[in-house]
């Protein structure tokens, strides 16, 4: 469990003693073993269990020699590095890929995202469009050409197919307005060879 958890549990409801119980979160946390590694942060640091809070009595003592017990240290901390970096590796393999860059085909009608000088308000559609794709470029890029014939480049993630647009009307200028319905996109955006 991580630090907080720890520190909500102990806490009572309102969570106004969180100072007062922050040395046994602290202390719980740094004791409990990890993972796969089996050993508390305690142990990876200092290569022995932390002392008990109730038994003060036996005295803290490192027996054998102590290349041995820094080699021994050492091999904790290769271990939980090593272990850090496979979970980290994991963590990026299980990331979303994102959009694929191909499926965006040249004359295909997309909206766009509103630039952020474009939207006057919070209600003010976040799409703007339709426009036409007239190039895809690598890494997911493309050149989309606008009603006025203004060509832009945009990034991927800034475009939606025509398919996938939700609002009832469509903002073309400012002070324009097309309902959704009815619109024929091979009148409006003729493809140019460009």
């Amino acid at each position: 469990r991580s630090l907080m958890e720890k520190l909500i549990k102990i806490c009572n409801k309102d969570a106004d003693d969180w100072d007062e119980v922050l040395p046994i979160a602290l202390y719980c946390y740094r004791r409990c073993p990890i993972g796969r590694l089996r050993k508390s942060p305690f142990e990876i640091l200092y290569g022995r269990q932390p002392s008990d809070l109730y038994d003060s009595s036996q005295p803290i003592t490192v027996t054998g020699d102590e290349d041995e017990f820094m080699q021994k240290i050492y091999e904790l901390r290769n271990i939980y590095q090593e272990n850090a970096k496979e979970k980290r590796i994991a963590e990026i393999k299980r990331l979303p890929v994102g959009r694929d860059v191909d499926d965006m085909v040249i004359g295909e009608v997309v909206y766009r995202r509103a630039l952020p000088g474009e939207r006057l308000d919070k209600f003010h559609p976040r799409f703007i469009g339709p426009c036409r794709i007239i190039r895809t470029n690598q890494h997911g890029s493309c050149v989309v050409m606008d009603l006025d014939g203004v060509s832009r480049t945009l990034n991927r993630k800034d475009l939606i197919k025509q398919g996938h647009i939700e609002r009832e009307c469509i903002v073309v200028k400012e002070g324009e307005v097309l309902p959704a319905e009815g619109i024929n996109m091979q009148d409006i955006l003729p493809l140019r060879n460009a």
